[in-house]
């Protein structure tokens, strides 16, 4: 009986350190899973960013949401990153209070390299106009329509007879503005159109045929000077 009991206390041992490899293995396995569905989701959320420079801002527009990205220098001494993160994240969630919930998100709020990037995502283009009026405060009220070029309220957003093909209006350096020689008029009444009056670079999932004059292409990536400008897509 002695013997048949060591032999089993070795057997209940040897099970049990198995037993622990074993769920080792499954944990590393899952952290891996764990780490690899975070890095993809990361990288998922990066793509929707936009390249920007400092003191410049613009909008990933998707059938879900609209990303807004600001990026400003961050470079004086008497700045305190926790406060102005607080000033943000208290603004984003002002509005929120004012407009509903899932209104917009602050999504991202980093100081990296003398620079700060936010990132605010928002329902969709009425709450990204909302904020930019209500929170921004722009001298001139902000508008913004994606739709068709046909249904346009002409009375807000005027008339845009010149257009340039999106070939014309692509250039080397953001700086660089169409030459004004170069227009086309020809816009079907059901082509797509996204008309605004704001300094931005846009980005969308619709590839851009045409722009007023002053708006420049880049990688299809537009940006805007301000002026009601109007990009067509195909």
């Amino acid at each position: 009986m002695g013997i048949t009991r060591l032999i089993f206390n070795i057997y209940k041992i040897m099970g049990k350190r198995i037993i622990m490899k074993l769920l080792k293995k499954c944990m590393v396995f899952a952290m891996t899973i764990v780490i690899g569905c975070c890095s993809c989701s990361c990288n998922k959320k990066k793509d929707d960013y936009l390249s920007l420079e400092d003191g410049e801002c613009g909008i990933t527009i998707t059938d879900k949401k609209v990303i807004y990205q600001i990026q400003e220098k961050f470079d004086k001494d008497y700045y305190d990153e926790d406060d102005v993160e607080k000033q943000v994240e208290d603004e984003v969630k002002g509005f929120v209070d004012l407009e509903g919930k899932g209104s917009a998100e602050l999504s991202e709020f980093e100081i990296e390299d003398k620079k700060c990037h936010v990132v605010i995502t928002f329902a969709g283009i009425e709450e990204f106009a909302d904020y930019v009026n209500k929170c921004e405060k722009p001298i001139e009220e902000f508008h913004i329509y994606k739709g068709s070029y046909g249904d346009i309220d002409r009375e807000i957003y005027g008339d845009s007879e010149n257009l340039i093909d999106e070939k014309i209006a692509t250039k080397a350096e953001f700086e660089e503005e169409p030459p004004v020689d170069s227009k086309i008029t020809a816009v079907d009444s059901d082509s797509k159109v996204l008309v605004l009056n704001k300094a931005l670079k846009i980005k969308t999932d619709d590839k851009i045929s045409a722009v007023s004059m002053g708006v420049v292409v880049k990688d299809d990536v537009a940006k805007t000077n301000g002026e009601m400008c109007y990009i067509v897509y195909k």
